[in-house]
């Protein structure tokens, strides 16, 4: 990131799996999230999450996204926030 921001890249977009989503939240990077959000559920005892990591101890030491906007998108649902 500090190569980019030497190339005046002040804007980058990661689509990743829950690895990389939680390593870019836990390092600091991160400062808008979007969410597209389907109406189906995947309720296995396997299934992955879309933020991996280490779950804090108390729910209040959460990551939280603050000034939302929620879009319908056909089916599907895109939320956006600033993560706070």
């Amino acid at each position: 990131m500090k190569e980019l921001g030497k190339l005046d890249i002040t804007s980058v977009m990661i689509e990743g799996g829950s690895t990389i989503n939680a390593s870019a939240l836990s390092s600091g990077i991160v400062d808008k999230v979007m969410f597209f959000i389907a109406p189906r559920m995947i309720a296995v005892k396997n299934s992955i999450g879309s933020i991996g990591g280490e779950s804090p101890e108390l729910l209040k030491n959460a990551c939280t996204v603050q000034d939302i906007t929620i879009k319908k998108l056909g089916a599907d649902f895109l939320v956006e926030g600033y993560v706070g």
